[in-house]
């Protein structure tokens, strides 16, 4: 190609390079070179330069045509270059070299006219759009007029839909565009979970009229998309699926379908056979699955098909056993999710399920295990206790044993999500493992009235006791709650099952690192940057550390313990939940954290 002796058999010889399938970036480099030695030898005929634009623009390697462009641009010679005889491929050509190449002088020619703009096609003027997109120019929305105008010629792509929707956000014309329904339609048809978050989030910006049936379309495509998703698919899509969910809870699209009595988007999402193998898995992202859930449960009166589904979903999320499946109340309302993994069996017969508010204590909620739903004999409520700053979980509240304990978050009134410690037998602890995760959906005030509970004082057994097992009694306690310089055992070290499973970053609602959303967020960002003086080799934890502690370095300091000899350590769930592998940095978490007041 390097030696070609013209533009005709240079053409012929790119055309070969397509058709063997070379890298794309290598064959612009190589035609660029001998388009470059070509134009410098002379050009007679702009026919042959315009044939190779229009080439170089169908092949979708426009870029080897700049060196040439250059050169006109050079000798002044530009008006060469878009004369009326040019064709349409020369005017998508100087709209991308144009952005590329920082050439002002370009938009001032001819190949611009309005009269030249009305002699292209739709999908000709969408690929001018495409080459513009995101660099604000004026032209852009001259194009986006001229195509709309147009828009009856063609059948739209949903990949060309989604283009139209995405100028219409960057010239402010969403509600121009709404009032083509056959884009708008042809828009939420989109391929992947991220474009189609893309398009409704647009629209919902905008506020558009038909956002109802826009709505109502969107739900059906995600659920489209989910049912042909492989698990493994689904499980890496997981935060495009609750963005997808969360977009639609925010509309309120959820709970008129709950009043209408249909809930069609929740109970087709809650039996995708995938979702549910998912949520069966020890290791998986159970935060994503947890708060589509409990979008699902937004209505705590619906007894409705879907809400059983839902139910169904969150009981494999939490590790309901099969005894105690598919044991409902009239009505469920999702305040909180108990998720236990491993292999003790006494803590997946009490702990895990769905939680409701019942009452208050020490300024903070109280919760009642409601699903699987459970005589009073069998009742489990989970408190806190202020007096030595750590929620419990027991048969009754202020009662004499209890089953599992967390240290809590002097600024948060709501449990703490990790770091909960099971009181286990005697015998077997080394064979046992077990991982409890708290999520925690109550906003606001806890609902319904507030129930008086005694103030009576708790305790934590001793490692020696035995936990309550089906048929017997709570475990007896004879100590008083342990301080954290006390604990009545050291908690488990080998806990072989992590809770976030790693996921890829979706691409529309999510934020930069240093984006924090409150004041503690802030400081824990701060924290992270004096961990190596400034250097920023930590900020890439903040994410994990936001979505498994808050960022709240009031949570983050709970992973800390000291073990049988007094030496001060970190859990190991820590390093698992914010994926810091390298020793190194373990070393330097494990000082800093024990450095927090």
């Amino acid at each position: 190609a390097s030696t070609a002796p013209g533009f005709s058999i240079l053409s012929h010889v790119v055309k070969c390079f397509q058709s063997a399938g070379f890298d794309t970036d290598r064959m612009m480099t190589c035609v660029a070179g001998a388009f470059h030695r070509i134009s410098k030898a002379g050009i007679e005929h702009m026919s042959d330069i315009w044939r190779e634009v229009s080439r170089c623009v169908q092949m979708e390697v426009p870029e080897a045509m700049d060196c040439t462009l250059q050169h006109f641009r050079g000798f002044g010679s530009l008006h060469r270059f878009t004369d009326d005889h040019a064709p349409a491929e020369v005017t998508i050509f100087l709209c991308g070299a144009a952005v590329r190449l920082d050439a002002q002088e370009v938009w001032r020619t001819d190949a611009f006219k309005e009269e030249r703009l009305k002699k292209l096609e739709v999908r000709q003027l969408l690929s001018c759009l495409k080459a513009l997109l995101g660099t604000g120019r004026e032209e852009q929305r001259v194009f986006f007029k001229a195509a709309l105008q147009k828009n009856n010629e063609v059948n739209f792509t949903a990949v060309e839909a989604l283009l139209f929707v995405q100028v219409a956000h960057e010239l402010k014309e969403v509600a121009e565009l709404a009032q083509h329904q056959k884009i708008i339609n042809r828009a939420i048809e989109q391929d992947s979970l991220v474009d189609c978050v893309k398009v409704l989030q647009t629209l919902v910006e905008h506020g558009i009229s038909n956002l109802e049936k826009v709505s109502k379309g969107t739900a059906q495509r995600i659920v489209q998309i989910a049912q042909q998703m492989s698990s493994a698919q689904l499980e890496n899509h997981l935060l495009e699926l609750r963005a997808a969910v969360q977009l639609l809870h925010q509309q309120g699209y959820l709970s008129r379908e709950q009043q209408t009595g249909q809930q069609r988007f929740a109970e087709r999402m809650s039996a995708l056979r995938n979702l549910r193998e998912v949520a069966s898995k020890q290791r998986c992202n159970d935060l994503c699955i947890a708060q589509i859930i409990a979008m699902f449960l937004s209505d705590p009166k619906s007894t409705s098909r879907s809400s059983k589904k839902t139910l169904e979903l969150a009981e494999l999320l939490c590790g309901v056993i099969t005894e105690q499946k598919e044991n409902y109340p009239p009505e469920t309302e999702c305040s909180l999710l108990v998720r236990v993994t491993g292999n003790d069996k006494a803590a997946q017969q009490i702990l895990p399920g769905v939680y409701s508010v019942v009452g208050k204590h020490d300024g903070c909620s109280v919760y009642q295990r409601v699903v699987p739903h459970m005589d009073k004999t069998n009742a489990v409520y989970m408190y806190y206790w202020s007096e030595q700053h750590q929620w419990y979980v027991g048969p009754s509240v202020g009662s004499d044993s209890v089953w599992a304990y967390a240290d809590g978050a002097k600024s948060s009134t709501r449990p703490p999500r990790r770091n909960w410690h099971w009181q286990k037998p005697l015998e077997n602890q080394k064979k046992l493992i077990i991982n409890i995760s708290v999520f925690c959906f109550e906003a606001g005030p806890a609902p319904g009235p507030t129930q008086a509970m005694p103030k009576t004082k708790a305790a934590v057994p001793q490692a020696k006791s035995r936990p309550h097992e089906p048929g017997n009694s709570a475990v007896q306690a004879n100590v008083e709650p342990p301080t954290k310089k006390a604990r009545p055992e050291v908690p488990p070290k080998n806990r072989a099952f992590k809770p976030g499973a790693k996921m890829p970053m979706p691409s529309p609602p999510s934020a930069a690192p240093e984006q924090v959303e409150n004041e503690n967020q802030r400081k824990c960002m701060e924290w992270l940057k004096g961990l190596d003086k400034g250097k920023g080799e930590f900020v890439k934890y903040f994410e994990k550390l936001k979505e498994h502690y808050d960022a709240d370095l009031d949570n983050i300091k709970l992973a800390r313990f000291e073990d049988e000899e007094g030496r001060q350590c970190i859990e190991k769930t820590f390093y698992e939940d914010i994926e810091a592998i390298k020793g190194g940095h373990q070393m330097i978490f494990r000082k800093h954290i024990w450095n927090i007041p």
